[in-house]
């Protein structure tokens, strides 16, 4: 029998995988540092240089990326998924807009695609989750190409519900792109620790 389960630790959690007789550490979410970087630039890359999934095209920096570090951590939380010493993911959110939107947060959430570890983005996700629920935060929205089978999967995994959904109004490598506005309300959890 494998069990999966995620193990609180100080300063992160770790996802486990208990079998019958051993128990195995998979991976422990944690802050990001600027010395990931580097580690976080190399699991955005293929999303910008092969992919219509980040509208980006040019792949930022590493002091573009510890700049952005820098910014994110000032307001909200940027943490990074790591196994045996390497980054392996990364979750952050930011200002949805800056027009008086105060309770909602634009969520951002890459996997290395050269990790066959399963789990790691719910479990960062969750981690996530859980910090913007105890800060106050009222709304996580998520922004999805509407080719991104496996996100938009994602999402809905998590309860998120679609509310708007924008046709053809990105484009790239020359091709028109959709986009599907994802959102959770996270209300109901704030509430509940309120009346707890």
């Amino acid at each position: 029998m494998i069990v999966f389960g995620i193990q609180s630790e100080k300063g992160g959690f770790t996802l486990v995988i208990t079998t019958a007789t051993t128990t195995t550490q998979i991976a422990t979410i944690r802050n990001a540092e600027l010395k990931d970087a580097s580690k976080i630039q190399e699991i955005y890359m293929p999303y910008i240089l092969e992919t219509v999934f980040n509208l980006d095209t040019i792949v930022p920096s590493i002091e573009t990326l510890e700049n952005r570090i820098t910014q994110v951590t000032e307001n909200y939380p940027f943490l990074v998924a790591e196994a045996d010493n390497e980054v392996i993911g990364f979750v952050y959110v930011n200002h949805f807009y800056d027009y008086g939107f105060n309770n909602a947060c634009m969520l951002s959430i890459y996997v290395s695609d050269k990790t066959s570890i399963r789990g790691v983005g719910k479990l960062m996700y969750d981690h996530m989750e859980a910090l913007l629920i105890s800060s106050g935060l009222r709304y996580i929205i998520s922004s999805i190409i509407e080719t991104n089978i496996k996100s938009l999967k994602f999402h809905k995994k998590q309860n998120f519900e679609e509310f708007v959904r924008l046709p053809n109004i990105a484009s790239k490598h020359d091709q028109f792109q959709s986009i599907v506005w994802m959102a959770k309300n996270i209300a109901p959890a704030l509430e509940y620790i309120y009346l707890t």
